[in-house]
């Protein structure tokens, strides 16, 4: 079964009646961090000095909804005044025990054939999705 997203109060399939297409979720990288010191042949490495730390990672979904497309430029002003940078906590169904802290844009909508529209939502996120429950971070 496809997982519906969760984007804060607003359910992917029963507030805007999309159906996922695809998602990807980045890898995490860890933040890297090297000294030349003179004398040295290689810089020295203090990525893990003070313990691990990673970059944001990019969340991406595709969303399908069928519509009336003559409201294509309503609907997409509708997704913007919602969505567009504003800071969401995201749940996939399929893994509803965490969410992700991101910050969310729409990349795109358009028409796809005579009745569908395509919607891309990018998302750069923190590096770890939290537990709801105790509120460990996981990779």
């Amino acid at each position: 079964m496809t997982p519906t997203i969760q984007f804060d109060n607003y359910d992917s399939k029963n507030d805007f009646n999309f159906v996922l297409i695809d998602f990807s979720i980045q890898p995490a990288k860890l933040k890297t961090n090297y000294i030349s010191i003179p004398g040295r042949q290689s810089p020295l490495d203090l990525s893990e000095y003070l313990g691990k730390t990673y970059d944001t990672r990019e969340i991406q979904f595709t969303f399908y909804r069928h519509m009336d497309i003559t409201e294509l430029n309503i609907f997409q002003s509708h997704l913007e005044n919602i969505f567009n940078g504003s800071k969401q906590r995201i749940t996939f169904s399929n893994d509803s025990q965490y969410y992700w802290n991101a910050r969310v844009n729409v990349d795109s909508v358009k028409k796809v054939g005579q009745s569908y529209v395509e919607v891309k939502l990018k998302c750069m996120a923190d590096p770890y999705k939290i537990n709801k429950t105790d509120g460990t971070e996981v990779l």
